[in-house]
């Protein structure tokens, strides 16, 4: 997947699988991946809005097609989501309850008022199970590093509550944002993509 400028609609991500378009928020000053990566191809797709996936700001309303990702401690619904932090693109536990997104990082749990979430049109989605950072091929990107290290959607059953976050290869395992803390679990689900 290769994260690549779509004029006033921010970013795309781009997989095996399609690309996974953004709609709204300008991304314009979010570092492109070297043009070195083998991922930064400008490949084209049909995918998009209506179509496979997209990227959403929060308009005042919740996307009737946002990803769900799980549930809370008082049983209100998480979303899958993504934030930009200190120059980094990190998946992100949308929490409709506390009006903001929450992302995982140097050992915090770190509020985001600005992100975006994850809307489906004609692929399905399906939660498979992983460990030690491992990811399969079709395994959604919602970020990379300062480094170009792929940044993948996952969640985890912690605490009577199933916490989206992301898996990180490197670190081997899926971070959470939970209770002021990241928390790092080497089981976990990933999200995956499958055409209709």
């Amino acid at each position: 997947m290769i994260f690549s400028p779509s004029g006033t609609y921010g970013w795309n991500i781009e997989s095996s699988q399609g690309l996974i378009e953004s709609e709204g928020t300008d991304f314009s000053n979010f570092p492109v991946p070297s043009s070195g990566d083998e991922n930064n191809s400008p490949e084209k797709s049909n995918f998009g809005p209506g179509k496979g996936y997209y990227w959403c700001d929060l308009d005042g309303t919740l996307p009737r097609t946002a990803v769900k990702s799980g549930l809370d401690k008082d049983g209100g619904k998480l979303y899958v989501g993504r934030a930009i932090h200190e120059g980094e693109m990190h998946p992100a536990k949308i929490v409709p309850n506390h009006e903001c997104a929450y992302i995982s990082f140097c050992g915090e749990e770190i509020r985001k008022d600005e992100y975006e979430f994850l809307c489906s049109g004609s692929c399905v989605t399906a939660w498979e199970a992983c460990e030690g950072g491992l990811v399969p091929y079709n395994a959604v990107v919602g970020g990379y590093t300062s480094e170009n290290e792929k940044l993948y959607i996952g969640r985890v059953f912690h605490d009577g509550t199933l916490t989206p976050g992301k898996i990180q290869p490197s670190r081997e395992g899926c971070l959470i944002p939970y209770g002021g803390e990241e928390l790092l679990f080497s089981s976990y689900e990933v999200l995956i993509l499958h055409n209709d």
